[in-house]
């Protein structure tokens, strides 16, 4: 899951997220302290971005990442915090990982990142944008597009959401994106097709995603099916959206993970894998 904490937040308290199963922790500008063992055991963080100025290597508690397992990456927008947390005054040195046991995180389990233009907003006008700014992308990161009609590069990046103007005015094909059980799609307020599959608008391996705002209609196409022989091993969540086939809507055949969906029209048969770990509808 994302977390992003309000702005105007200005302490993360003593165990405020601790053992909780957050993947990306976005902390506004107004933090300016991070309290003990407050994301103690969160084993499955990956990244964490902070957005202001004030949040120093002295105002993180010396355990704050107790007992945490996974590697995290930190993107840092203030080059003022970089040379904080990590000691490194040399501006030509932008990335730095710890040598040495840091907040909790084992040697070589934090990577500091300095992103000077971290938490813009980019718009995407036409497709030939499109894959540089994917590329250029990092967890947490929108990526907007504008009115008209794109291929998806093959490679979309775990936690990096491509949002439209809406379904009826934004189309996106994902015929060449590249699936397996660790990627995720993320997309919102689009109209998704796919013009390669013969099986559904998207099937085969996914790690999960979040689908919202999106119409998905295979009705009268050669793949009649939403989604089909589809394998979730995260979780995908389908929410406030429209799935249309005229054999299956939702035909998810196994995984080991979640399914989610929420105030979502399906037409079709359902199917759902006595292997997925749970289904919510």
């Amino acid at each position: 899951a994302e977390v992003t904490l309000p702005e105007g937040l200005v302490t993360i308290g003593a165990d405020a997220l601790r053992e909780t199963a957050i993947k990306v922790l976005e902390i506004p500008s107004t933090v300016t302290s991070i309290g003990l063992q407050a994301l103690r055991q969160c084993n499955k963080l990956q990244t964490i971005r902070i957005l202001g100025s004030g949040l120093t290597a002295d105002n993180i508690a010396s355990n704050t990442f107790t007992n945490v397992t996974s590697s995290i990456t930190f993107y840092v927008k203030d080059r003022g915090v970089f040379e904080s947390l990590t000691g490194v005054t040399d501006e030509s040195v932008n990335e730095f990982t710890n040598t040495s046991a840091w907040k909790g995180l084992a040697a070589g389990k934090a990577k500091f990142i300095y992103k000077a233009d971290l938490g813009q907003e980019v718009v995407v006008n036409d497709e030939t944008e499109l894959a540089s700014q994917v590329d250029n992308a990092i967890p947490g990161d929108t990526v907007k597009l504008a009115a008209g009609t794109y291929n998806l590069p093959s490679t979309l990046k775990n936690d990096v959401v491509i949002s439209g103007v809406s379904p009826e005015e934004t189309t996106v094909n994902i015929s060449t994106v590249s699936q397996s059980n660790n990627r995720q799609i993320n997309i919102e307020n689009a109209t998704i097709t796919n013009t390669s599959s013969s099986y559904g608008v998207i099937s085969g391996s996914i790690g999960g995603g979040t689908l919202k705002n999106v119409v998905i209609d295979s009705r009268g196409a050669r793949k009649d099916n939403g989604l089909r022989n589809t394998y979730v091993y995260e979780t995908l969540t389908i929410e406030d959206s429209k799935v249309y086939g005229e054999v299956y809507g939702i035909h998810a055949d196994g995984g080991t993970g979640k399914i989610v969906v929420k105030n979502t029209e399906v037409s079709g048969w359902n199917s759902f894998g006595s292997t997925l770990e749970s289904v919510d509808r």
